[in-house]
């Protein structure tokens, strides 16, 4: 109980009946793909709704993420207009990778 406690996914009562380590395994085994799935989808949530610091699902801001990363690749410049407030500074403040 104390490895738990500290960190064990389970264990086993000795003697260990084989069809138990079994199913132990495969559920370690599928714990692991889950987290990796979780980890996996959550990166491309990121991807597909923030450019840089800025989160949005907005439709409009959106086509902005998606001109602005465009753009980003370019050695252009881009001016930005909105009213006081929008958070115009803070697009600025990206820089393109």
């Amino acid at each position: 109980m104390q490895a738990i406690k500290i960190g064990a996914y389970d264990y086993l009562v000795k003697p260990f009946n084989p069809e138990e380590l079994s199913l132990l395994i495969k559920r370690l085994v599928e714990s692991q793909n889950l987290l990796k799935e979780i980890s996996h989808l959550r990166k491309e949530l990121q991807k597909q709704y923030q450019f840089y610091d800025l989160i949005s699902k907005s439709a409009a801001m959106q086509k902005v993420f998606d001109l602005a990363n465009t753009t980003a690749k370019s050695n252009s410049n881009i001016l930005i207009l909105g009213e006081s407030g929008t958070g115009k500074e803070a697009a600025g403040t990206g820089h393109a990778q």
